[in-house]
C-alpha cells in the first residue's frame, strides 16, 4: 500500500467483490489506469453480465478490451462494449448517453473515472475551463441524460441494492484556490490561477456533486466520491511535460510511494458495491476511509450553488 493508503478496511477483489450477474456497469476513461482495472475486476471477480468501456478513442477502448477479455474466468458470459465517450463535447456525450440508453435495460453502477490534471490552458468544445469542464461538467452531463435509465433501475431493485454513482476524486480538491469555485470565470481559461488550482476545484466539484446528487436522489441512488491516493498512472504527464521538477521528483515519488492501478483501484470498486458505504461520503484514499470533510456546512452551500449553476448551465441539453 502506498504512503497514502492507511486506514480504511480490509478489500480484497477477489475475494470480496460480489456478484454482479445480471448488472450492467458503465465506467469513463475505462481505456486505461484506474478505469481500465476497474473493468477487468468488475468482469473477473463479478461477472455482470454487461460493461461499458468509455473512452475517448475507439480503437483504444477495443484495445483495452482485447487486453481485458483474456484475464476473465473461462467461459466467461461478461459482455464488454466500446462506449466512444468525449467529455469535453456535449455532442460526444449526447451520442454516447443515447446509445446507452438505447441498448441498455437498466444501469447499475455508474463510474464517473475519467479526468484530466494540471493541463495547459484551455477550452472545452462548448467554451468550459478545460479541466472543469472536463472533470465535473461533462460527467454531469452524463449523469443527467443516463438518470431516468439509473431511476427506472431503482425502482426495479431492492433497497439495499440500488444503482451506484461513484465519482473519482482526489485530495487535489484542497488546491482549489481559497476552498472556492469560481464560478463567474468558469467559461474563460482561468489564466489568473494556476493549473493546479484549476484541477483542484474540478476536483472539489467531484466532490460535491457525489453530496448533492445524494441529497436530492435519496432512497433511489447510492452515490460516494473516492480519491485513489497516489497512484502509478498517465494522469500527471501533463505536469510533467510542462515543468522540470516535477519531471525529476513525480517519478522517484510515484515509485517509492504511488499504488499500482490494481491497489488504487480498490477504493472506487469498495465504493461501487459494499454495503457499508454512506451516500454522499467522500472515502478515501483506502476503501472505507472517510476522507476530509472538515467543513460541511461550508459544502452543504457551496454544493447547493454549484447544482444550481450546473442545472442552469445544462438546460435544455437533452436526449
Amino acid at each position: 500500500m502506498g504512503l497514502f493508503g492507511s486506514g480504511g478496511v480490509s478489500f480484497k477483489t477477489a475475494a470480496d467483490i460480489p456478484s454482479l450477474a445480471g448488472k450492467t456497469i458503465l465506467v469513463t476513461g475505462g481505456n486505461s489506469g484506474l478505469g481500465k482495472q476497474s473493468v477487468l475486476d468488475f468482469a473477473r471477480y463479478g461477472q455482470p453480465s454487461l460493461i461499458w468501456l468509455a473512452g475517448r478513442n475507439a480503437d483504444r477502448c477495443q484495445l483495452a478490451i482485447d487486453e481485458i477479455v483474456p484475464q476473465l474466468p473461462s467461459g466467461s458470459s461478461t459482455v464488454i462494449k466500446p462506449l466512444v465517450l468525449d467529455l469535453t463535447s456535449f455532442g460526444s456525450i449526447r451520442t454516447a448517453a443515447q446509445r446507452v440508453v438505447t441498448e441498455s435495460s437498466q444501469l447499475n453502477i455508474l463510474m464517473l473515472n475519467a479526468g484530466i490534471m494540471t493541463t495547459p490552458p484551455g477550452l472545452t468544445a462548448d467554451g468550459y475551463e478545460i479541466q472543469f469542464g472536463t472533470n465535473h461538467v461533462g460527467h454531469a452531463l452524463l449523469t443527467k441524460l443516463l438518470m431516468p435509465l439509473l431511476l427506472q433501475t431503482a425502482a426495479q431493485s431492492k433497497p439495499d441494492d440500488l444503482p451506484r454513482v461513484v465519482v473519482l476524486a482526489s485530495m487535489g480538491h484542497k488546491t482549489a484556490p481559497g476552498g472556492e469555485i469560481i464560478f463567474d470565470k468558469l467559461k474563460s481559461e482561468q489564466l489568473e490561477i494556476n493549473t493546479l488550482s484549476r484541477y483542484g476545484q474540478s476536483k472539489l466539484a467531484n466532490v460535491l456533486f457525489a453530496r448533492e446528487l445524494a441529497k436530492r436522489y435519496k432512497g433511489q441512488l447510492i452515490t460516494a466520491s473516492v480519491d485513489p491516493g497516489l497512484v502509478n498512472t498517465n494522469l500527471a504527464n501533463p505536469i510533467m511535460e510542462s515543468m522540470l521538477i516535477a519531471r525529476l521528483v513525480t517519478p522517484v515519488v510515484s515509485k517509492i510511494f504511488g499504488q499500482s492501478p490494481a491497489e488504487g483501484a480498490k477504493g472506487q470498486l469498495w465504493a461501487a458495491m459494499a454495503k457499508e458505504v454512506e451516500s454522499g461520503e467522500y472515502y478515501g484514499p483506502a476503501p472505507g476511509k472517510k476522507g476530509y470533510t472538515k467543513q460541511p456546512e461550508k459544502w452543504d452551500a457551496l454544493g447547493e450553488k454549484l447544482w444550481g449553476w450546473t442545472e442552469k448551465e445544462l438546460e435544455g441539453v437533452t436526449l
